[in-house]
């Protein structure tokens, strides 16, 4: 009996007809530098994409200072370079900002960059939107969501409730 002791080959390739010649399976489509480079600065593929309206948190200090010691609402947005669930939401946040300029803030941290911040407000998916009011924890959503989903949350927690009358004792 004779035994093939040959090193087998990867099953990621296959032989094309010229048998000196290996090739992979699936032909992905070649991109020049130039195309590269343009993708990368539009934030595809590069995982350094910043959103250019959002202001950006970079450390618990600045949390502190920025998120629980401001007297309105702040919608903190707890994403990462590599998520691409978090790069959908960025326009809806951007547009929130935009619209409610005035009355909230909206804030983004990178849960790469202060895994304190995660690891403190238990944030266990992204993305997760945290709402804050007078420094405190109000609200969250956790995942993509539509402008109108995003605008009905915050449009609750900008009312402050009323405080209930005491019921008048008979």
């Amino acid at each position: 009996m004779i035994r093939d002791l040959s090193p087998a080959r990867p099953p990621c390739q296959v032989e094309s007809r010229n048998p000196t010649r290996v090739q992979s399976p699936r032909r992905w489509p070649r991109v020049t530098a130039a195309a590269a480079i343009m993708l990368c600065l539009a934030g595809f593929g590069c995982g350094q994409h910043r959103s250019l309206t959002l202001d950006t948190i970079n450390s618990e200090l600045q949390f502190s200072q920025e998120v629980l010691s401001a007297e309105r609402v702040v919608v903190v947005d707890f994403a990462a370079s590599w998520c691409g669930p978090c790069h959908m939401m960025e326009p809806v946040l951007e547009s929130l900002a935009a619209d409610y300029g005035g009355r909230a803030q909206v804030k983004q941290v990178d849960v790469d960059e202060v895994p304190e911040l995660a690891t403190k407000y238990e944030i266990q998916a992204l993305p997760t939107i945290v709402f804050f009011r007078n420094g405190e924890e109000v609200g969250r959503a956790v995942g993509v969501k539509t402008y109108l989903e995003m605008q009905q949350l915050l449009e609750a927690y900008l009312h402050d409730p009323q405080p209930a009358a005491p019921a008048p004792e008979a």
